[in-house]
């Protein structure tokens, strides 16, 4: 018991260091975005008498969506005139013709927000000028991404979670379409814009994990009608699918236009599917999310709409059911025998959907490092009571976290795995529910113990002993104890053991 607490200390000092395990294939383009020192970031004036004060590394509190022990803390003040505006930003290069997604976690700590602010996260080809407000034109390059502002009816106030999931302001996408030619690199500028003014007059804020990830999905933003095929479900009724539907019925994530599906049973059952073939890496773990609208139809009463990725190729005319297991072939959706339909969501599948496995998360089989090819589909269905179904579909994205939590991880890091010593990852994602990952790297084969612990050093779970090989290995937690009874939310600490190697991290588990 006095190790366990002993190496708590030396993590919360800094003193325990992990070696990081790289990916070129995931990582965030974002220098610094965990914001653990003062690298890689300018910040501007926009063109106002009152500043905006930034804070980082700033460790008295963090986001509970972000990791590491820093984040950004940036607060105004309008003392003088009509407004405040500030922005802190950097430069990036990204590859022409290719789409990101970007994300952040954010924590509302202080102030009106409600009544005149605005907090938006940009990309764009233009770049910043000291004194003067930088707000981007905005196209179908969706210059201006997402946030908060009190006058969208989403002013961030009370928020503590992630601007993918929780922000609204117009324009609001996780993709950004990156101009020029494929192959052709391409200079952008990343920029979070805070301000306050005509009735707003303080905020004070945080902000950690900013992230632009190369999206592996072709055309998720749905602008038009390249990379996805459409198959029949081998059900009596096919379901409508337009791939660039520009009706302005898009989910609030996402813009322009979208993915519509709709159908009928007519007495019996529809069935149909939208898919796309992936190379990913194997061993490395991939997150899933797409913006979701319930437009109408009897979903509580049967239908589904669930993502898949597998290595089962679907077949036109025949139902692609995926039999689902370690690699989690059935990821999350919404059906109407799970208690959670999708009736009138409006939102993000990582956030309200909870059908299959309940994960977003996809553990790629094979080799580590070697290509797998696998098969990437939304199946959307409907009957046995619910007789049709009317929804769209946008921003879809599968992005690389094997990196996730590794602080200074970019483009100009090391391009191959590094495997020279031992490393217990971030659980991801944390906080939890109701499943997290925990990875780990071995140089040689080992016996591994890993257990849990509740805030007063108590085990409650051993999630594994047993021999390992030399590599990177994932172990799946459901927030439950060794009888299987789920524990109480809360803080907990997971420890591993390995041969004289021990490492500790904290995770939170919400139910």
């Amino acid at each position: 018991m006095k190790k366990f607490f002993q190496m708590i200390t030396f993590v919360s000092l800094g003193i325990f260091v992990v070696m990081p395990y790289y990916s070129i294939n995931g990582q965030n383009v974002v220098q610094n975005g965990s914001f653990e020192d003062e690298s890689a970031w300018e910040i501007y004036n926009g063109g106002t008498p009152d500043i905006v004060e930034y804070i980082f590394p700033y460790t008295d509190e963090i986001p509970s969506s972000g990791s590491g022990e820093a984040c950004l803390n940036f607060f105004g003040t309008l003392t003088t005139g009509d407004w405040i505006n500030g922005l802190i930003w950097q430069q990036l290069e990204l590859e022409g013709g290719s789409t990101y997604v970007l994300d952040a976690a954010w924590l509302f700590i202080d102030g009106d927000i409600e009544n005149g602010s605005w907090f938006q996260i940009y990309v764009s080809e233009e770049e910043p000028v000291d004194g003067v407000d930088w707000t981007p034109i905005g196209s179908t390059h969706s210059d201006r991404m997402f946030g908060f502002n009190s006058w969208s009816g989403c002013s961030g106030a009370f928020v503590d979670g992630t601007f993918m999931d929780d922000a609204c302001d117009p324009n609001h996408t996780a993709l950004y379409r990156v101009p020029g030619e494929t192959g052709q690199t391409m200079p952008v500028y990343i920029g979070l814009k805070t301000g306050a003014g005509w009735g707003g007059t303080f905020f004070e804020i945080l902000v950690d994990d900013i992230s632009l990830r190369p999206n592996i999905i072709v055309n998720g933003d749905f602008e038009d009608d390249s990379g996805w095929i459409v198959y029949d479900g081998g059900a009596p009724n096919a379901v409508e699918v337009v791939i660039s539907n520009s009706s302005g019925n898009n989910p609030g994530l996402g813009h322009n236009n979208c993915l519509y599906l709709k159908g009928n049973a007519n007495g019996d059952w529809c069935n149909g599917l939208v898919w796309q073939e992936l190379e990913l890496v194997g061993g490395e773990i991939y997150a899933f999310n797409a913006g979701f609208r319930h437009l109408k139809g009897t979903l509580g009463a049967g239908s589904w709409i669930q993502a898949y990725i597998s290595q089962e190729a679907p077949v036109d005319s025949v139902d692609w059911t995926p039999p689902g297991g370690a690699n989690s072939d059935v990821l999350i959706g919404f059906n109407s025998w799970s208690g959670c339909s999708g009736d009138s969501v409006d939102g993000t599948f990582r956030k309200y959907g909870c059908d299959g496995q309940n994960t977003t998360l996809y553990n790629a089989p094979g080799n580590p490092g070697d290509p797998v090819t696998v098969y990437f589909g939304i199946k959307a269905g409907c009957g046995w009571g619910g007789d049709s179904l009317e929804i769209t579909i946008d921003d879809v994205s599968l992005v690389n976290v094997t990196d996730l939590g590794k602080p200074g991880t970019s483009v100009s890091d090391a391009a191959e795995s590094i495997l020279a010593d031992f490393s217990l990852h971030q659980n991801f994602p944390n906080p939890f529910n109701p499943s997290t990952t925990i990875c780990f790297v071995l140089p040689n084969r080992e016996r591994v113990k890993i257990s849990v612990f509740d805030v007063t050093g108590r085990e409650v779970r051993t999630l594994t002993n047993q021999s390992f090989n030399e590599g990177k290995h994932s172990i799946v937690w459901d927030g439950s104890d060794d009888q299987g009874v789920l524990l109480p939310s809360g803080i907990y600490f997971y420890r591993l053991d390995a041969g004289t190697f021990s490492a500790i991290r904290k995770l939170t588990f919400l139910k």
